[in-house]
C-alpha cells in the first residue's frame, strides 16, 4: 500500500499460500506528491498515510503483513483492524519504523514464535 486516505484501502480479501508477503505497507521516496510537479519529481511512491487494512484473512502465507523501510518517508495513521492472521511458519506480522499505527481487534494465530503485535491498544 503506498499513498494517501485508503479508506478502506485492503478490506475482506482472502490471502492464502503466497510464496511472498500478503500484505505490504510501503515507505514512500515523497510524503505526498503535488499536482504541478514534474514527471522526474512524480517518480516513485507516496507515503502510506490513513490507511486502513481491515476485515482480511491471511492463511499460511510467508509473511502475513510487513512493512518497509528502503524509502525515507515511513507510513503514518495507519489502522490494522479485525483482521484474522494464520501461519504455521515465518513471522506473521514484521513491521518497519512507522507513526500513530494502531493494531485493534485483530485475531493472531502462529504455531511459532513472532514479534507479532500483542496488544490490542494503539500504539503512538
Amino acid at each position: 500500500m503506498y499513498g494517501l486516505a485508503h479508506r478502506p484501502a485492503t478490506t475482506t480479501r482472502f490471502l492464502a499460500g503466497l510464496s511472498g508477503r500478503a500484505m505490504v505497507v510501503g515507505s514512500g521516496t515523497a510524503r505526498d506528491h503535488v499536482p504541478g510537479e514534474s514527471p522526474t519529481a512524480r517518480r516513485g511512491s507516496d507515503a502510506p498515510d490513513r490507511v486502513l487494512i481491515t476485515h482480511n484473512t491471511s492463511l499460511d502465507n510467508a509473511s502475513a503483513l510487513s512493512g518497509e523501510s528502503n524509502r525515507p518517508h515511513e507510513p503514518r495513521d495507519v489502522t490494522d483492524a479485525d483482521n484474522l492472521l494464520v501461519g504455521r511458519a515465518g513471522d506473521l506480522v514484521e513491521m518497519a519504523n512507522t507513526v500513530r499505527f494502531t493494531w485493534q481487534g485483530n485475531i493472531h494465530f502462529e504455531t511459532t514464535a513472532s514479534n507479532s503485535p500483542r496488544s490490542s491498544t494503539p500504539e503512538h
